[in-house]
């Protein structure tokens, strides 16, 4: 499969009672939470060599993130985070996300991700592995 097709993860939650302020609903930073736990699951989902790049001293940054609240998640809900990968530039993918409630699929929450590799330097880098998250489902091993 080809991600430039773009290939819509989805990961499910249910909102719990601690992720919630006094009136039941989901606290606005919790929302970043789902989004960073809905991008791991899709990277573990492509066979992403997290232990590799930590060998190779490379990390996963977050440089940006835009977030617009539609609706309020509320304690009990079920919901999925819809996730599309797209490279904006030589050393920048995107992580397009989507919060629906569950059943209905009312839309809740977009947000842009703007994320890169550094080295130990903490200067950015593209290895191989990301080029391939653009191109190959799921990622070969041996790419890195």
């Amino acid at each position: 499969m080809n991600i430039k097709q773009q290939k819509v993860f989805s990961t499910e939650f249910r909102v719990r009672q601690y992720e919630c302020d006094s009136s039941g609903g989901v606290v606005h930073a919790v929302y970043l939470n789902y989004m960073d736990e809905a991008r791991h699951h899709v990277l573990t989902e492509l066979d992403f060599p997290f232990q590799e790049l930590k060998k190779q001293k490379l990390g996963f940054f977050v440089l940006r993130v835009d977030v617009d609240c539609q609706n309020s998640l509320m304690r009990g809900d079920e919901f999925i985070v819809e996730t599309v990968i797209k490279r904006i530039t030589k050393l920048r993918l995107q992580f397009e996300q989507k919060i629906y409630r569950l059943p209905e699929r009312t839309l809740m929450v977009t947000a842009i991700n703007i994320c890169t590799t550094v080295n130990a330097e903490n200067k950015p880098v593209m290895p191989e592995i990301f080029a391939a998250l653009l191109t190959d489902y799921p990622i070969q091993k041996n790419r890195v």
